[in-house]
């Protein structure tokens, strides 16, 4: 569905079905968020109470990391991630305009996530656009 002309819920509803199947092929995923730059949530499969906070957070750290990442001598980060005691929250660039946050158990094979990951960020990409439109839900 990715056609030149789409609207807003159509973008919406295909990302959220996105990021569903991401969830699918790797079973210890536990959540996944599409989030603007400036902290919306564009679409979850996350707790809808977690969304805007999770949202929130995520353009807060990507912001950081674009500073880690100018010390490292680029001036864009690529992904991140975050190990934590019950596994992992990887968060990946969409563009220049959106992150790809994906939620995992401890056992989850990371290599198989980046390649997931980057599967789900180019059938994302083209829909981010249409999911900053406004007027037409």
């Amino acid at each position: 569905m990715t056609s030149q002309l789409i609207t807003r819920t159509e973008a919406q509803a295909e990302s959220g079905e996105i990021l569903a199947s991401l969830c699918t092929a790797l079973p210890l995923v536990s959540g996944a968020l599409l989030a603007s730059a400036d902290g919306h949530p564009l679409a979850s499969n996350l707790d809808s109470s977690r969304e805007k906070s999770s949202a929130a957070i995520v353009a807060s750290s990507f912001a950081l990391g674009q500073r880690l990442a100018e010390i490292g001598g680029s001036s864009e980060v690529q992904e991140m991630l975050v190990r934590h005691g019950d596994g992992y929250v990887a968060i990946y660039a969409v563009g220049s305009d959106a992150a790809l946050v994906v939620v995992t158990m401890q056992n989850v094979n990371l290599g198989m996530l980046k390649l997931k990951a980057a599967h789900t960020i180019s059938a994302l990409e083209p829909l981010v656009p249409a999911l900053f439109t406004r007027g037409v839900q």
